[in-house]
């Protein structure tokens, strides 16, 4: 039986993980008897495996978080599906757990769930808004979460962490291009710091993108998934991030608007708050682009990709623009 390609074999044998370890994870979440690993989905943080057993389909998700974070995290989808919300919950082992430990991972198993990507459709976007703001409606009480160990919620302990490290590698950069990092830091860190107190929170997801989620044939969400960064933070960072990735993606400016017309109406401290949220996502990659393995390469694509799009966010013309999206709704 062919269940695994050589390359995967290895991909999975770097891992010191093998064929009888994905046979044992089949066996402790009863999905049955193995019959292909059909390879390794690409563009995931946790390495994710898509296997086929006698019952079905079935994605294996090996990831580091911890066991505190992984019950708390199941606790959350476990409320979010009770509230009509289409989160994917992972599998139970044959001990009524929701996770397993081989090796060094914490592994979860969730049934493989046919849907439509992302297909440039508005109504996908201005569904994904609607999920988004039912979503940190049905969380905003819930305080069980930990903030996860890694993220890409801008904070400003990890900010002032990748401005410390980029202190030890200035020497490789255009001086101009290190003082303006110090500038974008220090214009946005002081008006962000005027503002977040006053804003409302709510467990927020953390990643939300239209690669998160898979949708009906009509454009509706009927599933979301990558929960590992959640935490109870301000809601307007979901909303943030989700319109940074188009803003910032000319092909993908046109979804803006459905999502938040989908989402409806910010609180006011919020509208006012939106244009520095924005801007601290692009930041963060620039900002921390000094902790990567290769920090000079990174920080020199980040220096192309982000500066611009700070400066037009930052501008009278993108103030503009988020104006215009605040009120989308009512279009």
């Amino acid at each position: 039986m062919d269940r695994i390609s050589w390359k995967e074999k290895k991909h999975l044998n770097d891992r010191l993980l093998g064929i009888e370890d994905v046979e044992y994870i089949c066996m402790q979440f009863d999905i049955g008897k193995l019959k292909y690993i059909h390879g390794h989905i690409k563009n995931t943080v946790n390495i994710n495996i898509l296997t086929e057993t006698e019952k079905g389909k079935y994605i294996i998700k090996f990831s580091y978080i911890d066991e505190h974070q992984l019950i708390n995290i199941v606790e959350a989808i476990k409320t979010l599906k009770e509230n009509g919300i289409p989160a994917l919950l992972p599998l139970q082992t044959i001990n009524n757990q929701h996770y397993i430990k081989l090796k060094n991972y914490r592994i979860q198993v969730t049934p493989f769930i046919v849907g439509h990507s992302f297909n440039r459709n508005p109504k996908q976007m201005f569904s994904s808004g609607e999920v988004l703001k039912k979503m940190h409606d049905v969380l905003s009480d819930y305080d069980k979460i930990p903030v996860p160990r890694s993220s890409v919620y801008p904070s400003t302990e990890v900010l002032n962490k990748g401005i410390t490290r980029l202190e030890l590698i200035k020497h490789n950069f255009n001086k101009e291009k290190i003082l303006l990092i110090y500038r974008l830091y220090d214009e946005i860190q002081k008006g962000w710091n005027d503002k977040e107190k006053e804003l409302p929170h709510t467990v927020i997801h953390g990643d939300w993108h239209e690669r998160n989620q898979l949708f009906t044939k009509e454009g509706t969400v009927c599933c979301v998934f990558d929960f590992d960064y959640i935490q109870r933070k301000e809601r307007l960072f979901d909303i943030a991030y989700a319109l940074w990735n188009f803003l910032n993606r000319s092909q993908m400016k046109i979804f803006a608007e459905p999502f938040m017309q989908g989402y409806g109406l910010l609180e006011e401290q919020e509208i006012a708050a939106l244009q520095l949220a924005i801007a601290r996502v692009s930041f963060f990659f620039l900002c921390t682009a000094s902790l990567n393995e290769k920090p000079i390469n990174e920080m020199d694509r980040q220096l192309r990709e982000q500066v611009p799009f700070l400066e037009y966010i930052l501008s009278k013309d993108g103030q503009k623009r988020i104006g215009e999206l605040c009120y989308a709704f009512k279009r």
